[in-house]
């Protein structure tokens, strides 16, 4: 079965942490009971980069039920355990393919702002739709030649 929801998280902390202190955090995150299907992806990903910086990327990952209102308090809980907060270039985004809407929560100084965006539809091969022509006789036999036809003139 598709799902209709995805999530996607690129974030990047404020300040440099050491190994011991990132044990920490994925301890923290992991015990949080709030909404432990997204935390225990957040604590498999999160990571130090080649600068000490901590970073979580997360690229579309799928979800059966709407979790947009639980982001913005989700996003709030992880910024508090990371000292010194996440990065003016973090962003996290949840979609929908049905309906389709699109929010984005992105880090502007000390707050998290959220972007919401209703986009067109955009199933260009419905699922439920046939690709037969109800048509398809009708052009059949009025612009196709019967190759049948005795008349082999038109050869």
């Amino acid at each position: 079965m598709k799902s209709n929801y995805s999530f996607n998280a690129e974030l990047i902390s404020n300040r440099k942490f050491t190994k011991e202190e990132l044990g920490l955090i994925k301890n923290e995150i992991e015990a949080n009971e709030d909404f432990p299907h997204i935390y225990q992806i957040f604590a498999e990903v999160i990571e130090i980069n080649f600068n000490g910086y901590i970073e979580i990327y997360i690229d579309s990952i799928p979800f059966d039920v709407d979790l947009s209102i639980d982001i913005e308090d989700m996003m709030k809980r992880i910024d508090s355990l990371i000292k010194g907060g996440w990065s003016n270039d973090s962003k996290v985004e949840f979609y929908s393919i049905k309906p389709t809407f699109t929010y984005i929560w992105y880090k502007d100084g000390k707050e998290w702002k959220e972007s919401a965006m209703n986009t067109p539809k955009t199933d260009f091969f419905p699922e439920d739709d046939s690709w037969e022509d109800p048509d398809e006789d009708f052009y059949t036999s009025n612009y196709y030649p019967d190759y049948d036809d005795e008349d082999d003139s038109n050869w």
